[in-house]
């Protein structure tokens, strides 16, 4: 599995300045966790699931979540959890056959409570080795240890991540927040091992306070998520975990001319790369939704986010072209890194626009660095509108 394979020699010489490497089911933690990029959430009833991850008609899908919760029914469950496993089966057998295992996107199911997994591990026993491992829903200080032990405990053959997703009100009520958030801390840190990345259940939270963002705004812009979101960053990235930005739930627009706000996506990246298909590429995104998404995953990025979750394969390209590093930041941190002996504190960068400092830098400049492996990194005239086009 690689970032933007689905580019051509061509376009890949013409966009990029280093090209993304590899990564697998099997990659080692510190990848995986930055890996999964644009995770889409499919309804475990979808009746093609196997057909869409084996023909790859996803462009740029890299992780995917088979959801037994909410995406269904609380009356579909046995008919989900059938066609799931039908689909898996289907996956193993043609990956198998095709000798094309490292190419199948990371793949993980949520589930619906701690006993879901023990029953879900004797009713999918012959296919979850394929699986890397499942999201925890409703997660919080009063489950997060049976949840996790499962985990553990189904883990024998194979070894499965937990994605625990904090959308209770025990820690979204100011009342009772610092206190949960403290606890959650010390128990994500006795089981980092298997903590891939931590997820934010906005939705569920936002309905807690009957909210709801428009297209028009971020999740940003709704007070009480905001505030959330900056003590989750608060207790979870300072202790280098990496914690995944909210879910995007528009992906088309409708009705014409129906936007209070401005549009958010400016117009020169689009004018001056690609002059009027560029203009014509800006309008279809714009027409889509797209340009919130991109402004939220811009403001993820800024305060710590990393990886989104989706709901729709239109928001795959669009969210993943976010995180190819840029020239300009790729010098950045290489500088900073080859500076950090002492010698010196501060110095300009090389395009002589701000100062680095190594010593509040050193840590961002080794995220970038770590997410060029990945992304790669663009040249120097290009940008996130290159993978549109």
């Amino acid at each position: 599995m690689k970032h933007f394979s689905y580019l051509n020699e061509i376009q890949k010489e013409k966009v990029f300045f280093k090209f993304p490497n590899n990564f697998s089911k099997k990659s080692s933690k510190n990848i995986l966790e930055i890996s999964l990029g644009a995770t889409l959430y499919m309804p475990a009833t979808k009746q093609t699931i196997s057909e869409i991850i084996m023909k790859g008609s996803i462009l740029g899908l890299a992780s995917v979540v088979f959801c037994l919760e909410d995406a269904i029914g609380d009356n579909e469950v046995e008919l989900a959890e059938k066609n799931l496993l039908k689909n898996l089966k289907e996956i193993k057998e043609k990956s198998i056959k095709n000798n094309n295992e490292k190419n199948l996107p990371i793949m993980f199911i949520r589930i619906r409570n701690p006993k879901h997994l023990i029953t879900l591990k004797e009713q999918f026993r012959e296919v979850l080795d394929i699986v890397s491992g499942f999201v925890l829903p409703k997660f919080d200080s009063e489950n997060a240890v049976t949840y996790l032990e499962n985990i553990i405990k189904i883990s024998t053959k194979t070894k499965f991540y937990a994605m625990p997703i904090l959308e209770t009100e025990r820690v979204i009520d100011k009342r009772l927040r610092y206190d949960e958030l403290q606890q959650l801390l010390i128990i994500f840190q006795k089981y980092r091992d298997i903590i891939l990345n931590l997820r934010v259940g906005a939705t569920d939270l936002s309905g807690l306070f009957g909210l709801r963002r428009n297209p028009d705004t971020t999740i940003y812009n709704i007070m009480v998520i905001r505030d959330f979101l900056g003590d989750v960053i608060n207790y979870f990235k300072r202790h280098d975990f990496i914690i995944s930005g909210v879910v995007w739930e528009y992906f088309q627009n409708t009705k014409e001319n129906n936007r209070i706000l401005k549009p958010q996506l400016r117009q020169t990246p689009f004018l001056e790369n690609f002059g009027t298909k560029g203009m014509e590429t800006r309008k279809l995104l714009l027409d889509e939704y797209t340009d919130g998404l991109l402004s939220e995953v811009v403001m993820d990025k800024v305060n710590g986010f990393f990886g989104k979750t989706i709901i729709h394969p239109s928001h795959v390209i669009p969210v993943q072209s976010m995180y190819i590093v840029t020239h300009e930041e790729y010098l950045d941190a290489k500088e900073i890194l080859k500076k950090n002996n002492g010698d010196m504190g501060v110095f300009k960068s090389d395009y002589s626009n701000k100062m680095n400092e190594i010593k509040p830098h050193l840590k961002w400049a080794k995220e970038v660095i770590k997410r060029a492996e990945i992304y790669g990194v663009f040249k120097e005239n290009e940008n996130y509108t290159s993978l549109f086009i």
